[in-house]
C-alpha cells in the first residue's frame, strides 16, 4: 500500500484497525472513532486489507 507524509495512518495502523475490524474487537464505527476516522474511510481500509 501507498502511504504519504499528510496520510493520517501510517501503514501499520491501517492494518491494525482493518484487523480489529476482522477478528470483531471493534466495530466498524468503533474503529472509526479509536483511530479517528470517518465510518467510510475505516471502511475503505478495511475493504482493501481484505482484497489483498
Amino acid at each position: 500500500m501507498d502511504y504519504h507524509h499528510h496520510a493520517r495512518l501510517t501503514i501499520y495502523r491501517r492494518e491494525e484497525l482493518a484487523q480489529a475490524v476482522i477478528q470483531g474487537r471493534l466495530g466498524l464505527r468503533e474503529a472509526a472513532a479509536e483511530f479517528k476516522l470517518s465510518r467510510q474511510s475505516a471502511a475503505k481500509w478495511v475493504r482493501r486489507f481484505r482484497t489483498e
